[in-house]
């Protein structure tokens, strides 16, 4: 005896539910669990989850803690849109917990610090931009020395893992998938309606807390850029070559588009130059 179409199609709606019921159910615990880890480890060392560091004249720089631990970097070839200098793909451990900035250094910070301001729009709430990577290397020198605690530019392996949450996903709603409708929730890119620069926080923080990894403005790297690097990296905690001519970039800014907005893509520039979108985000070291 022949199904009906009306049954036939009412099985096939609940099947494809439960697909998604489980697909959903899958992205939930994988938050969950870096959620849970994040809090753990800085129980584990009596450390707050949050902190900040006071810049002077009420500016304050607010900072998250990034549990120590171990994720697969770069993009296997599954991974759409994924680049020649994503792969191969490849286990890192980060060793020691570190805190990171919980935005992009912004522009009443940035003029705090350094006394000038390169970015041509006036956001004192968004990302410092057009900063360059020796400006933005400077100013964690400076901070450094007036909080007396060790600032510096994040390692590409850091960034990535930090936005990544330690976990296998590519984009913060916990998938390698793209749905640019739920990238909107956490990034600004250039599909978005207004497109510019925007005040920092305005999105959905990843599950650790942090805003604006994805979109927004191109965060700097400490890393020397290699497009090999990768298949002779080490294994725990790479901090680059040792030489090379351009910087890495990571995170996607405003006015590129969705592809860019993942936690694998690899963005390099001249460290002396001073380029539209370009910002960054600062490490701190778990005292």
């Amino acid at each position: 005896m022949k199904k009906s179409p009306g049954i036939l199609g009412f099985a096939l709606c609940l099947a494809s539910l439960a697909v998604i019921g489980a697909k959903a159910a899958a992205e939930e615990d994988c938050l969950a669990k870096a959620v849970a880890k994040q809090a753990e480890s800085a129980q584990a060392r009596n450390l707050s989850v949050e902190d900040s560091i006071d810049l002077g004249e009420g500016v304050i720089l607010k900072l998250v803690y990034i549990p120590d631990g171990e994720f697969k970097m770069g993009s296997c070839d599954k991974v759409a849109f994924a680049r020649s200098d994503e792969r191969p793909e490849h286990k890192v451990k980060i060793a020691r917990p570190f805190y990171m900035g919980k935005f992009e250094v912004t522009q009443d910070q940035f003029w705090q610090v350094c006394r000038s301001l390169p970015s041509m729009q006036d956001l004192p709430c968004g990302p410092a931009d057009r900063v360059t990577w020796n400006e933005a290397n400077e100013f964690c020198k400076i901070v450094s020395k007036m909080s007396g605690r060790r600032l510096r530019l994040p390692t590409e392996a850091e960034w990535e893992y930090a936005c990544r949450c330690g976990s296998g996903a590519q984009f913060p709603y916990g998938t390698n998938q793209v749905e640019q409708r739920r990238l909107f929730e956490f990034a600004w890119f250039y599909n978005t309606e207004v497109r510019e620069l925007h005040e920092a926080g305005l999105k959905r923080p990843n599950a650790w807390g942090l805003n604006d990894m994805l979109g927004n403005a191109w965060e700097w790297c400490s890393d020397w850029y290699a497009a090999d690097y990768y298949a002779s990296s080490p294994a725990e905690d790479p901090k680059g070559p040792e030489s090379g001519k351009l910087r890495v970039a990571r995170g996607g800014p405003w006015d590129y588009t969705f592809t860019s907005c993942r936690a694998a893509f690899r963005e390099k520039a001249n460290p002396e130059l001073r380029l539209n979108s370009f910002g960054f985000r600062v490490v701190a070291e778990a005292r």
